[in-house]
């Protein structure tokens, strides 16, 4: 009976063992695979950072949509300044600098001056210009596109914006922007990254004052 009794217990101890092994394992297995996943997102965002702050001398065409009107454009990024020039259905033009922004509507021939970060205009100057913008944001990796997500909630900000790459080779493709509310959708085609955009292209003198 002592014996039988023995085997049982080394039988248990065996089972334990191997069961506590096993729990070993699968936890070593989820931590590495947590980690490759943490540090492949870390690899992309440190990419996608990379690839928007080279998109100087940069164009694309655009589709804006916020829900209930669609516009189309063209969107400009030079060094240090963005132009957006809407074509349809209205022909705007708007010129953003970091302390400074021009509205120019061509039909009405009316220009106005006014501060982009008091805008959501600010959102989209952080985004080409400011190389620290992304670092806090969220990756998320999904087949063939990578989406880069970032928050802000409080006093003076209050969005939520998403950017979508194509992979392979990294090609800005869509810009979603929650501001306060308002949604803008942007969908990119035709990217050019080889334009020549002289300063002079990006001027904020009043195209209707005579000389």
């Amino acid at each position: 009976m002592e014996l039988f009794q023995k085997q049982i217990m080394l039988e248990k101890d065996k089972c334990s063992r191997k069961n506590s092994l096993n729990i070993l394992i699968k936890t070593i297995f989820i931590l590495v695979c947590c980690n490759c996943v943490f540090a492949n997102s870390i690899n992309e965002k440190e990419h996608l950072i990379n690839y928007i702050n080279n998109l100087k001398n940069f164009s694309a065409n655009f589709i804006q949509s916020d829900g209930t009107n669609v516009e189309e454009g063209v969107i400009y990024i030079g060094t240090d300044r963005i132009k957006v020039d809407y074509i349809n259905p209205t022909k705007i033009t708007i010129t953003l600098d970091n302390d400074k922004a021009m509205f120019i509507n061509h039909d009405l021939k009316e220009v106005q001056y006014f501060d982009p970060r008091d805008s959501s205009a600010g959102i989209f100057l952080d985004i080409f210009q400011n190389t620290l913008f992304f670092y806090e944001s969220l990756v998320k990796i999904e087949n063939q596109t990578v989406l880069l997500k970032k928050q802000s909630k409080d006093d003076n900000e209050n969005y939520i914006l998403e950017v979508l790459f194509e992979k392979n080779p990294y090609i800005l493709r869509k810009i979603m922007l929650d501001y306060d509310d308002f949604n803008i959708f942007l969908s990119l085609s035709n990217h050019n990254y080889n334009n020549i955009l002289e300063k002079k292209f990006f001027s904020m003198a009043n195209p209707f004052l005579k000389n």
